[in-house]
């Protein structure tokens, strides 16, 4: 497989474990293989993750996004907790620093 079908495959399996997850932690949303099987994948994901942050509503693109990204982004305090916030934050992060696809 390639790069965007393991990507497809994980995030299904990310979204289908969030699905289960709904009325509980969000903690519990993301521990999953899918979510870890993303952040292995690594920059190579970026552009898919823009892609489907235009779409999908997911508790915990900021925690995927920071693990793979590390101190090359960061969150201003007054955004934490606000889904929306963070990934309108993450998709400007990305128009400035990634190539268009």
């Amino acid at each position: 497989m390639g790069i965007k079908e393991d990507f497809d495959s994980a995030l299904e399996d990310w979204k289908s474990n969030a699905k289960k997850h709904r009325m509980s932690s969000s903690l519990k949303s993301m521990d999953c293989d899918g979510f870890r099987q993303i952040i292995a994948i690594g920059k190579p994901a970026l552009p898919f993750i823009r892609d489907e942050l235009k779409t999908t509503a997911l508790i915990g693109w900021g925690k995927l996004v920071k693990e793979i990204l590390g101190d090359e982004i960061e969150f201003p305090q007054e955004i934490h907790g606000r889904a929306d916030a963070i990934r309108e934050h993450i998709l400007a992060w990305m128009d400035s620093n990634l190539p268009t696809t």
